[in-house]
């Protein structure tokens, strides 16, 4: 199930910024072994350094479950006339016709039976004018193909199509630099000190 965040702005110079949550709840014992991570940024100035350490991390305990540290040389293509950014190291990069690059992740982990296992999927971003204004939506994949998440009780894998659903898309996160709002405080009406008083 897909559990946010909202549509919303995410910061640029950010470690861990979390741009999908999402949680698991299986009926038997399982383990996941592959995890597609799906990646469409919209942008036409991202450079190759701007966005990085993709990770799908435990929302509970925070700890780091799988991850890509590396996205790869960032280039740009066009889909139906917007600009997407497309990474080198995806599985499947953007392509002109094609706008989310996946990653497909590996680290396996497992999920007991009957219990709602949290997740969030978090990126860094860099201290760069070109990541500013990039927009980033995330999904989850789990069954492009049955080898995805294995019954550790009848050491199977689970069909794709008795995964429901089988992938989730979270909602656009826009980079922005942060703003600081100065205002000069007005001046009291009367400027009388009091040298020695008590």
């Amino acid at each position: 199930a897909e559990n946010g965040p909202n549509t919303g702005k995410i910061g640029k110079n950010g470690n861990d910024i979390t741009i999908l949550k999402f949680s698991i709840t299986p009926t038997t014992n399982v383990t996941i072994k592959d995890l597609d991570v799906n990646l469409k940024v919209a942008d036409a100035n991202v450079a190759t350094a701007d966005l990085s350490d993709l990770k799908v991390k435990d929302a509970d305990t925070g700890s780091t479950l799988t991850s890509k540290s590396s996205l790869g040389t960032a280039t740009i293509v066009s889909v139906s006339g917007t600009d997407y950014v497309s990474f080198s190291n995806a599985n499947t990069p953007a392509t002109t016709s094609l706008a989310t690059n996946t990653f497909t992740l590996s680290d396996d982990f497992s999920i007991s039976a009957n219990t709602t296992r949290n997740f969030i999927v978090t990126i860094d971003t860099a201290n760069t004018s070109t990541v500013t204004g990039a927009v980033i939506t995330a999904g989850i994949g789990l069954g492009t193909t049955d080898n995805y998440v294995k019954d550790d009780e009848s050491n199977e894998y689970i069909s794709t199509s008795d995964i429901v659903p089988s992938s989730v898309t979270g909602n656009a996160q826009t980079v922005e630099a942060p703003t600081l709002a100065v205002s000069k405080a007005t001046l009291p009406s009367s400027n009388t000190f009091v040298l020695g008083a008590d």
